[in-house]
């Protein structure tokens, strides 16, 4: 008598998939917590160069780990819509063989319900990732503005000319508007 082993196999991706993710949230939570302790360690120093030069390296790390995430939500999410056109279609053939409303499409029709929940969460799951790194990339630009025109968050104008850059004022806006 054959075993099935696809069960075996889609719970310990699963298990691996949760065990991933986990991971990776928990090394974005560090970084979070990293993050208030360079906000913390630079107080009143907010818009020295060492505090955007600290917080650009943060935010980079934070950005690859979502990056990660994200990728492993992806894939994720790629397995869990094979699967949900693997129940479709056992759907379909319990429903044929066995009637709409037998037992047997019953529990056909749950498991697909089951998994059109999962596929949800992960597409819940990429959009927050997404909208986080967005996030992220506003801030990077706006600490790479800060070191390129050598005018940290605050400042109002270069000290050699006292004027403010115009390409700085415009980029700040787009940014500002986006956000």
């Amino acid at each position: 008598m054959g075993t099935d082993i696809g069960a075996k196999i889609g719970i310990d991706g699963e298990a691996a998939f949760r065990s991933s993710l986990s991971a990776i949230n928990s090394q974005l939570k560090n970084l979070g917590s990293e993050m208030k302790s360079v906000v913390s360690a630079f107080s009143g120093m907010e818009n020295s160069e060492g505090a955007v030069t600290a917080k650009g390296d943060v935010l980079k790390r934070s950005l690859n780990a979502s990056a990660e995430k994200m990728k492993l939500l992806q894939n994720q999410s790629e397995r869990a819509k094979a699967r949900l056109a693997t129940l479709s279609d056992e759907l379909e053939k319990s429903k044929q063989k066995f009637g709409e409303n037998s037992e047997e499409a019953r529990k056909a029709q749950d498991a697909y319900n089951r998994q059109v929940k999962t596929v949800n969460d992960l597409q819940t799951q990429m959009n927050r990732t997404t909208t986080e790194m967005n996030r992220m990339e506003q801030e990077m630009q706006e600490l790479q503005l800060a070191v390129n025109f050598q005018v940290f968050p605050g400042q109002r104008y270069r000290e050699e000319t006292g004027i403010v850059p115009i390409r700085q004022i415009l980029d700040i806006v787009h940014l500002r508007m986006r956000g």
